[in-house]
């Protein structure tokens, strides 16, 4: 996944970063240009300024909070604003920035923010766009092989497969997948779950052929992950089993056979599968002897388990639902003493507000180990899960700060 290091090593040309671009856009509608601002009469101005005044501050507030922080009473409207600045109606999409990288892709987390602020009508369009997607094409008899072009380091002909909703660098079907379940749980729109039923089990059906990967004497199911984080750009697993991929299918699993019961479908298959996987992370991800999960377990040689890991591996874990409540507390244990904390410092900064590093893993590279306030963000949502109230309160104030009242763009959500 280098195509994402262009972006900050300057080891691309334009043109190579250009084509990023082309490929992941390339199945977009194109849409027309708006009537250009040099006909429009000073009145005109007047008036349309007015409205997108109005426009604006009915986003803003579309959901207010009142607490006793005033700089987090005063983040939500500009959150707001970003959430809706991600939203393109003509396309009906949430492209993946909302200035760079202003494309359609799915699976980042900007998918959730409609159900967030109430506007499931949008999470719905998002998705049925990449469902409409979806390769129905027949499931092959076996995996192609990877491609000499690559090194054999990607296999695009087993991605771009039965199940697939993307065909471009970011196949994502397991976070798009997620936010249609969690839009399922807001929603209990039964109607939907109907309807989109084919595509979640094609989806599943896509990770088990590709993913699954079995461990141990019962042959216990851990899940190789792929395009499923924010740091995927530069992380692979080499066929082993990731405790965070390995979450997500779980939940999805039980989500599905859960599902499957309201809709009259059969759920044993999904219940099966979701007790296999949670079997499989306890019995060979699980530290015993540390209280947290380990980031991943070697599928080759020594099926080696590695104990340092990410902020993702605990955010995921816990917003899946793995963990019982004494787990998911005993892991906040490893956030506060194993990730690297950045004191936020500044006038007026309270103490101990802070942000974290995604990892401790050394050398660096762009994308393992980064400060960002997505990653804190949702460091913080776990915390709190997880029982850790005052670690998780810290955090966020100083992801919070951080981003939008330290930097040079006050309002600014950076990530």
């Amino acid at each position: 996944m280098q195509h994402f290091a262009a972006k900050t090593h300057g080891d691309k040309s334009a043109e190579e970063v250009l084509k990023v671009y082309q490929e992941v856009a390339a199945s977009d509608a194109k849409v027309s240009k708006k009537q250009a601002a040099s006909n429009w009469s000073r009145p005109d101005l007047t008036e349309r300024f007015e409205r997108e005044k109005q426009q604006l501050a009915g986003i803003a507030n579309r959901v207010s909070i009142q607490t006793p922080d005033p700089f987090i009473n005063a983040a939500l409207p500009a959150l707001h604003i970003a959430a809706d600045g991600v939203w393109d109606d003509r396309q009906s999409v949430f492209v993946h920035g909302g200035v760079a990288w202003r494309v359609p892709l799915l699976g980042w987390r900007v998918s959730y923010s409609g159900d967030i602020l109430g506007l499931h009508e949008r999470t719905r369009a998002h998705f049925d766009r990449y469902a409409a997607r979806q390769n129905r094409s027949p499931v092959p008899d076996k995996l192609p092989a990877p491609e000499e072009s690559a090194f054999l380091a990607r296999n695009e002909n087993a991605l771009h497969s039965n199940g697939d909703m993307t065909q471009s660098h970011y196949d994502m079907n397991l976070v798009g997948v997620d936010a249609i379940f969690r839009h399922l749980l807001w929603t209990g729109d039964l109607e939907y779950a109907r309807k989109i039923w084919p595509v979640i089990e094609r989806h599943l059906a896509w990770e088990r052929r590709l993913f699954r990967r079995e461990f141990g004497p019962e042959k216990l199911p851990l899940y190789e992950a792929y395009c499923c984080i924010w740091a995927s750009d530069s992380l692979a697993y080499n066929g082993g089993g990731a405790t965070h991929s390995s979450a997500y299918n779980l939940y999805h699993n039980r989500m599905a056979a859960r599902i499957a019961r309201l809709i009259g479908k059969d759920p044993s298959p999904y219940e099966k599968e979701a007790v296999l996987i949670d079997r499989g992370m306890k019995q060979f991800l699980w530290l015993k002897d540390k209280g947290w999960f380990a980031e991943w377990k070697d599928v080759f040689g020594d099926q080696a388990v590695h104990p340092e890991a990410a902020a993702w591996t605990f955010y995921h874990a816990v917003d899946s639902e793995v963990p019982d409540p004494l787990e998911a507390w005993q892991m906040s244990r490893f956030v506060d003493t194993r990730l690297p904390h950045i004191p936020v410092r500044g006038s007026g900064v309270p103490e101990g507000c802070y942000q974290i590093a995604t990892t401790s893993w050394m050398p660096w590279v762009w994308s393992l180990n980064n400060v960002v306030m997505g990653e804190s963000a949702h460091t913080a949502h776990a915390l709190w899960q997880s029982g850790d109230d005052d670690s998780a309160f810290r955090l966020f104030k100083g992801a919070i700060l951080d981003s939008m009242y330290l930097g040079i763009c006050p309002g600014n959500v950076g990530m």
